[in-house]
């Protein structure tokens, strides 16, 4: 069953190679490399086609049923604004489960109508950053309500920003109203015109709307008022929106440093009965970095009709720049918003009343702003600033620059439970939380309480004990060498400025403990650990070395001592059965009679004039078959017995030598002899002629081999002294 599973990858494999082999010849690119195909197999679900230059797809160019099985598509694009893809109609009719399709990197994308046909499956289609594509070409594409029935996100940032530009209106929104599309993607697009009282009509089914960034290139024949709120919208993102003044009833809110921008009465349209959302994001409203001041000299009332309620569980409004929000906001209206982040603002003042009518306030995000020099300059204002939020249990004012808070700024938040103070420029903690009975987490960590007086441990001590503080960061610790100083003055002032008040640190095991003379010591000592410890990691590294490098060379020698002993005894061996007659020679060379000059003035000659220095005989040692052979005897049998006497068999091995018959007889006898045999080449040899014996011989054993040099003569690459060694101890008995 393996081998079939795998005759079966490799076929399908193989014919899908087939079938871009003959599609690509119409693709603009060189060499057929445009398309690089990653992670497709028949069983693999997910695939990428990284594309290299333009490429027009067809249902003939994914001809192979194996993309049946593929349910996330990505055409790879190297964001070159030159090269496009072109979707022909049904090239996609073989992708029957196919549920994602995303265009990433491919700026030119051109539709036809049927592009999408055998779709009925997508659930998401990504066209983001595809800018070349049309708003006529993609509204091409949708034949009719069947086309993507089942299309629930529709991802179109910066779509057809560079020509032909979208317009959002009745014949784009009616797409939305014959498919469950709950996710639509509109983020940094250029548009025409738009009205989104189409939008509000059609879209029933969508629950996640992105319009940031959205610029209008003709805004009066647009209208940004939606006829009613759409049901099952949760999410709405309307970050940047402001940067091309979309929507003028929203615009008057970032006017820079201007007063009385504001209208004093609001009345919200009957269209915005009862919203309820998720999520609401006005990040970034105006588009740039410029500080604004929202300031109104009266109060800014809010009415809508009787029965109307807002349900916002989360409004972002964060990094709109807003340096000043000196409004007092009277909502008439049920508000109910539980989490409010206004992070990344640069805020320095807000009006306590601001915000005193969102009392279901459950999470107050206020990081990195500069509300710092509002508690600096205005405290009392501060102090009240959260008085209104009696159910709030997340507060978050890391990175504000504040030093100091009032006591009494957190007594209505009794149902406090994690507050974040980090980032800070805390030098004393000089706030009382003793109100905070429910506090669970408590965030001081990268502030400046390196020093803490009695008071600030008086009112540390009055926490509740089972609450978690983080003191991480420039706080007090009691595991480094820069916290000796602090350590060591707090226990010379200890009595008087620590009475009846219990000091402790973390140690380097994460555990509390008492501030006391031993602690003192121990960072004594851990000042000059680290020298102690490099010493010795130094000393132990080098020892350690050192003793490896004695045991590595000493293993090396001894390999090559007993290698080289083990060789002499072998060429000495063969030596003695050649003295004593058990061997008549060193080697017997096999040849082909067309390359007995060859053998005779470049094998023969060397290797006996250099196996006699060895051997230090003046007796022949190298035989031959036209030499040695006895006349009239059986030829085989003679092959047999000079193989038995010879210590080693040579074969000069040539493509002669494998095409004879003859040759090839005389190997094989020799060969079930079963003496070492060693194969010299003369030249380029075409080993596929010889047969499988000596194909293996030259597959797993050294070769000796002589080749043409420049002036035409043999020449061999290695040295005689080298062939005639190896000759002695392959005679010599294996296994010593």
């Amino acid at each position: 069953m393996t081998r079939i599973a795998i005759f079966v990858i490799v076929f399908s494999l193989h014919n899908l190679n087939g079938c871009f082999a003959n599609s690509l010849n119409y693709s603009k690119c060189n060499k057929n490399h445009c398309i690089d195909i990653k992670y497709l197999t028949p069983t693999n679900e997910r695939v990428e086609i990284h594309i290299h230059c333009s490429v027009h797809f067809t249902k003939d160019l994914l001809c192979d049923n194996v993309w049946s099985n593929v349910t996330v598509l990505s055409l790879v694009g190297n964001w070159n604004h030159e090269h496009g893809v072109d979707l022909e109609s049904n090239t996609f009719e073989r992708f029957g489960h196919l549920e994602e399709l995303r265009f990433v990197g491919v700026q030119i994308v051109t539709l036809y109508p049927g592009s999408f046909r055998g779709l009925d499956n997508l659930r998401i289609l990504d066209l983001s950053n595809c800018v070349s594509l049309g708003y006529s070409n993609f509204l091409s594409a949708f034949e009719s309500d069947a086309t993507l029935p089942r299309l629930q996100e529709l991802i179109l940032h910066m779509t057809g920003n560079r020509a032909d530009n979208f317009m959002l209106r009745d014949v784009f929104a009616k797409l939305l109203y014959s498919r469950p599309v709950r996710v639509l993607d509109l983020s940094d697009m250029l548009i025409t015109e738009f009205e989104f009282s189409s939008t509000g009509r059609y879209a029933r089914y969508l629950e996640f709307l992105n319009v940031s960034g959205i610029s209008v290139l003709n805004y009066a024949n647009s209208n940004g008022i939606l006829d009613r709120i759409m049901p099952s919208l949760k999410i709405l993102d309307l970050s940047r929106i402001d940067a091309d003044k979309i929507f003028s009833k929203v615009s008057h809110f970032w006017c820079p440093n201007e007063k009385l921008c504001i209208p004093t009465h609001i009345l919200v349209d009957r269209n915005y009965l009862n919203v309820s959302l998720d999520a609401v994001y006005l990040d970034n409203m105006p588009g740039n970095t410029h500080p604004r001041h929202v300031v109104s000299s009266s109060p800014i009332e809010v009415r809508c009709l009787l029965g109307t309620t807002f349900n916002l569980k989360n409004l972002y409004l964060r990094r709109n720049f807003v340096s000043v929000v000196d409004i007092e906001l009277d909502l008439k209206c049920p508000t109910i918003i539980a989490l409010l982040d206004l992070s990344d603002n640069g805020l320095q003042y807000i009006n306590p009343k601001a915000f005193w009518k969102i009392t279901s306030l459950k999470q107050l995000f206020l990081s990195d702003n500069s509300l710092g020099e509002m508690v600096s300059s205005q405290p009392e204002q501060f102090q009240h600033l959260f008085a209104p939020f009696e159910i709030l249990e997340i507060l978050d004012l890391s990175r504000n620059k504040i030093a100091t808070l009032l006591d009494g700024t957190f007594i209505s938040n009794r149902r406090l439970k994690l507050l974040n103070l980090a980032g800070n420029v805390f030098q004393h903690f000089s706030f009382n939380l003793r109100e905070l009975t429910n506090l669970e987490y408590l965030d001081l960590s990268d502030n400046y309480l390196l020093e803490l007086d009695s008071n600030g441990l008086a009112k540390l001590n009055c926490i509740q004990i089972d609450t978690e503080m983080d003191f991480g960061g420039r706080t007090i610790q009691c595991s480094k060498c820069e916290h000796y100083n602090t350590v060591k003055w707090l226990l010379e002032h200890k009595e008087s400025i620590f009475s009846n008040t219990s000091l402790t640190c973390v140690n380097s095991k994460a555990d509390v403990e008492l501030i006391s003379k031993t602690v003192e010591e121990n960072l004594h000592y851990i000042c000059y650990r680290n020298i102690y410890i490099r010493n010795n990691i130094i000393c132990s590294s080098v020892a350690f070395v050192c003793f490896c490098s004695i045991v590595v060379v000493v293993i090396i020698r001894i390999r090559r001592q007993r290698n080289f002993h083990r060789q002499h005894r072998r060429r000495q061996q063969t030596i003695r059965r050649l003295d004593n007659g058990q061997l008549q020679f060193a080697a017997f060379i096999l040849y082909s009679s067309k390359d007995e000059e060859f053998m005779r003035n470049f094998v023969y000659a060397n290797l006996e004039k250099n196996l006699k220095l060895k051997v230090d005989s003046e007796r022949e040692l190298v035989g031959f078959g036209d030499k040695n052979f006895k006349v009239g005897h059986c030829i085989m049998n003679e092959i047999i017995r000079c193989t038995k006497a010879s210590a080693t068999i040579v074969v000069v091995l040539s493509d002669n030598f494998c095409s004879s018959d003859f040759c090839l007889q005389e190997f094989d006898v020799a060969f079930r002899v079963g003496k070492p045999i060693i194969l010299m080449l003369k030249g380029e040899v075409n080993i596929s002629l010889a047969p499988v014996a000596i194909r293996d011989l030259f597959n797993t054993y050294v070769r000796v081999l002589w080749r043409i040099d420049d002036y035409g003569e043999y020449e061999l690459m290695t040295s005689w002294d080298n062939v005639s060694n190896s000759i002695l101890e392959l005679g010599g008995v294996l296994g010593d």
